[in-house]
Parts: C-alpha cells; sequence; structure tokens
C-alpha cells in the first residue's frame, strides 16, 4: 500500500512524535514531524499533508492557533485535522471543534484507536 499524501505530526514533545511516527509508518503513511508550530504553514505549502495531528497545548503559537491558520486557507478545506490533548475540558473541546477540527483525542489515548481514525480517513483496512 503506498499512500500518496503524507500525515503531520506536530506536536512540541519529540517522544511523542516519534512514537507516532513509528506506528503510522509500521502501517505505510508517511509522516512529517515537527516538534515547533513556526514553521507549520510552510511544511503544508510543501507537503499538502491530508491528516495533521496537532498538540494543543505548545510553547508560543498553540494548537487552536494553528488549526485556525490551516482552516484559512481554502487549498487545505480537505485536510483532516485531529487535535491531541491532555486537556479534557469542555471548552478547550468546543473551541477545538469551532475553530474547523475534525476530532478532539485525549491523551494519553489508544495509539491503535488512533490509527483506525486514520484508515478511516484515507480509506484503506
Amino acid at each position: 500500500m503506498s499512500i500518496q499524501r503524507p500525515i503531520l505530526l506536530l506536536d512540541d514533545e519529540r517522544h511523542v512524535t516519534r512514537a507516532l511516527s513509528y506506528l503510522l509508518g509500521n502501517h505505510s503513511f508517511t509522516c512529517i514531524t515537527s516538534n515547533s508550530p513556526n514553521n507549520v504553514m510552510q511544511i503544508m505549502e510543501n507537503e499538502n499533508p491530508l491528516v495533521v495531528l496537532l498538540d494543543v497545548t505548545m510553547p508560543g503559537t498553540d494548537g487552536f492557533e494553528v488549526c485556525k491558520q490551516v482552516r484559512a486557507q481554502e487549498k487545505f478545506a480537505d485536510t483532516k485535522i485531529i487535535m491531541l490533548s491532555g486537556i479534557g475540558q469542555k471548552e478547550h473541546i468546543e473551541r477545538a471543534y469551532e475553530l474547523g477540527a475534525d476530532d478532539y483525542m485525549l491523551k494519553p489515548f489508544s495509539p491503535m484507536e488512533l490509527l483506525d481514525k486514520i484508515k478511516n480517513i484515507y480509506g484503506v483496512d
């Protein structure tokens, strides 16, 4: 199986991006990782990911702002944004969806549940 459009993993914790990249790579997904939101729009332009796994809490620009920036660009309308967060407050979850997130998963989350969601987005088994 060859997946055409990559997955962007954006989390300030390197062990999270490494673990997710390993898991998804073992299932033939191409992953681009970044531990800083500073260059996310450049990555979006260059790589055109189908899925963005986006940490909410990061220093500087948080995941909400990144989600807002991505959704402001019409060319990324089909990009799926899955927010990942250790914060389960109703206000955070509602804000994520208001800004255009497609899903919100609480850390710690089931890697297999995340994998199933991504497979579903790509239409693969």
